[in-house]
């Protein structure tokens, strides 16, 4: 399956595969090195990282401002 078909990384299923990806999209922020326009289908998944709690979460904590509990 191509992964412009496939709603995660690795298939269907949330894995460690998300979780390296998603860790180098969180480097690529720092460095501020953007994904090229011609990567929809990254730029898609990343969008859906966004919304899943765990991502929500860790943003929380690490963006400035006032705390969350």
């Amino acid at each position: 399956m191509s992964p412009r078909h496939q709603p995660l990384v690795a298939g269907t299923s949330f894995s460690m595969a998300d979780i390296a990806v998603l860790g180098a999209m969180i480097f690529s922020a720092l460095v501020e090195l953007e994904v090229p326009e011609d990567c929809t289908a990254l730029r898609e998944w990343h969008a859906r990282m966004q919304q899943r709690p765990s991502v929500q979460q860790w943003r929380a904590m690490v963006e400035p401002g006032e705390p969350q509990t």
